[in-house]
């Protein structure tokens, strides 16, 4: 009796076991087998995936370089100097009646070519001078005997009203103009204006100045 009592211990301690070992072994493979199937469900995920395509940066063009500023010539750069009024006449253009618009296909056209006296000459009252201009006519047209020069505005410092070439100046010749004149009375700065004109009085050119300082 003792005997079949032990066994039937035993044999319930067996079942005891193996009941309990039989849930945890299927609870780890099913874990396993979901781990896998999760792994496999990602892999076909990142597979299928589409990457998104960044679009270029646009493209900034170089800056242009600037040009240096040049100062323009007073008896040439008519383009730049002609644009202002005489209100706003720039300071580095000159005189405003140095400046005339012209045009190298045009009838009348003088080109200056140099000049003595420059501006801001020092001068004592009374002191006699002679301002000088060369010009080249460089139009189409003759400049005939009767062509003249004639004082236009500013100071006359005892200059003539008007000075007559004499000559015929035939297209790319040269004249020279002199004019002499006398320092005013009173110490100051002073500046006067002569123009060109054709026989019949039609005003052409730059007008031609003479500045001086008097002591």
């Amino acid at each position: 009796m003792k005997k079949v009592t032990t066994l039937s211990l035993v044999v319930a301690l067996a079942l005891l076991i193996s009941a309990c070992n039989f849930p945890f072994a299927d609870t780890e493979s099913a874990m396993a087998t979901s781990v896998a199937a999760t792994v496999d469900a990602m892999e076909e995920e990142a597979s299928h995936a589409v990457v998104p395509t960044l679009a270029p940066l646009p493209t900034q063009a170089p800056p242009e370089p600037v040009a240096p500023t040049q100062e323009p010539d007073r008896y040439r750069d008519n383009d730049y100097c002609d644009k202002y009024s005489e209100s706003q006449w720039p300071e580095e253009c000159g005189p405003y009646y140095d400046h005339q618009p012209y045009n190298k296909n045009q009838c009348l056209y003088a080109t200056f070519l140099s000049e003595t006296i420059k501006d801001n000459t020092e001068f004592t009252t009374g002191e006699s001078f002679t301002k000088t201009w060369t010009l080249r006519n460089d139009g189409y047209c003759d400049w005939n005997e009767d062509y003249h020069l004639i004082f236009k505005s500013g100071t006359q410092m005892a200059g003539p009203d008007d000075y007559v070439f004499g000559i015929e100046i035939d297209p790319g010749e040269e004249i020279t103009i002199s004019l002499d004149l006398t320092a005013p009375a009173s110490a100051g700065t002073y500046t006067g204006y002569w123009q060109l004109e054709t026989d019949e009085d039609v005003k052409f050119g730059t007008a031609l100045s003479v500045k001086i300082k008097v002591e």
